[in-house]
């Protein structure tokens, strides 16, 4: 059947490529609720579009309450479903001067789609969408339904899988996989937390702001001091699990701050932890990591988002407790602190175990499967979901930074894998 789906696909491609162009176009970051719209306008624009979408490609379709949406095919009376689950919502452009085109253009250069979303997640959404299309083009007998799952809260706080699968219990999937990672699959997912900490201080510094996001390194930082004098700092953005390949702007302007509260927050900053006394690793995972991701100072107060990703076999609760540890003995309260458990599925289970041949038809290659320190809607679905492509090794790495961008020879080779994966899961 492989060839089929991927027959069609190649009929198919300009369509493929011209739709994941128009939802790139939606600049779908996370703003103020709305009615109807729990993540802001233009994530329920997104969703909108691309149920909408769906429809017209001949999917069953239901939008639940603006947080997520998901568009299926196959036997009604099935009782299971396998899924493919991507998110419609990403992180904001930062800084338009370091983007050669707008973000928001879904410029095609060659090979190239650059904007906002290409790699994480839209792009390797359409793959999956489309890859669900060929399936359902061509007529096949399914034994399960086949589910596109999109959600609208991926890069910040995961509200759109807690209303979809906990506030309205909605079945998990047979089997699942997340397209918004690296192929050859990724079959561990460090554990994160993401928290909050503050202080009340007595600063030379009347005002502090940088970043974003807790997963994105601030890729600039300002302070205003009390005698009217500014302090900027520039850096390079990154992906918060890999803060090592950013320059952390919030950082470079706290040390040359210097003063107590600064320093501390620099020590709690440090990369691999050790600041947190969470320096360490695992063989399963590698290294955990630590972002400071935003940093405010304003009416006394100093306030830091911090994001760690953990090995998959350390224990939540000792993580906990270790940063709470080294936080307070500073003087810092601890005002709010979310915790994601590892994912961790051995490869002789499934799906991995199908996924991984799936793929090695496809491309001939053997690569093992890998451990990463992101996180992706797999863990929602744990322990019967993955993250499965759409990147290969040697790929530029640019999701959250200036310039993101994805070969659309990649997006095509990921919807052909796509529809094999969907199509040997569901029979």
């Amino acid at each position: 059947m492989k060839d089929i789906f991927s027959a069609w696909l190649d009929e198919h491609t300009e369509e493929f490529i011209s739709e994941t162009q128009a939802i790139l176009r939606i600049p779908s970051v996370k703003e103020d609720p709305l009615p109807g719209a729990p993540f802001g306008q233009p994530c329920a624009d997104a969703l909108a579009h691309t149920l909408a979408l769906c429809e017209k490609l001949g999917f069953r379709v239901e939008s639940f309450d603006g947080y997520a949406g998901h568009a299926e095919f196959g036997p009604e009376d099935a009782s299971e479903y396998v899924a493919a689950l991507g998110h419609l919502d990403v992180v904001p452009p930062g800084d338009l001067a370091r983007w050669s085109v707008s973000p928001w253009s879904a410029t095609r250069d060659g090979d190239w789609l650059i904007g906002r979303g290409t790699s994480d997640d839209k792009g390797p959404t359409m793959a999956a969408l489309y890859g669900a299309v060929a399936v359902m083009a061509s007529g096949v007998s399914l034994t399960h339904r086949i589910r596109l799952i999109f959600g609208c809260d991926e890069e910040s706080g995961w509200e759109c899988m807690e209303h979809y699968f906990g506030t309205l219990g909605q079945p998990k999937p047979r089997y699942a996989f997340a397209p918004d990672a690296e192929f050859p699959l990724i079959h561990a997912e460090k554990g994160a937390f993401t928290t909050v900490i503050e202080k009340e201080i007595v600063s030379k510094v009347s005002t502090l702001s940088s970043g974003l996001r807790p997963n994105m390194v601030p890729e600039s930082a300002a302070a205003t001091l009390e005698d009217g004098k500014t302090l900027a700092e520039v850096g390079v953005s990154a992906h918060g699990s890999t803060p090592e390949r950013g320059v952390n702007a919030a950082l470079k302007l706290l040390t040359a701050l210097g003063e107590g509260w600064a320093s501390e927050l620099v020590e709690f900053g440090k990369l691999d932890g050790a600041g947190l006394n969470l320096a360490g690793s695992d063989g399963a995972s590698g290294a955990l990591t630590c972002n400071l991701g935003v940093v405010k100072v304003e009416d006394g107060t100093a306030r830091a988002t911090i994001n760690v990703r953990y090995p998959v076999t350390w224990k939540p609760e000792t993580v906990e407790a270790t940063f709470r540890e080294a936080v307070w003995a500073k003087g810092w309260a601890v005002s709010t602190y979310s915790n994601m458990n590892p994912l961790y599925v051995p490869v002789d289970a499934e799906p991995v175990k199908t996924l991984l041949s799936v793929y090695r038809e496809h491309t001939g290659d053997t690569s093992p499967p890998l451990a990463i320190g992101g996180r992706t809607y797999a863990t929602a679905v744990a322990p019967v979901g993955v993250a499965f492509g759409p990147m290969r090794e040697g790929d530029p790495q640019l999701a959250h930074e200036p310039d993101e961008k994805i070969a659309i020879s990649r997006l095509l080779e990921a919807a052909k894998i796509y529809a094999d994966a969907l199509f040997r899961l569901a029979k």
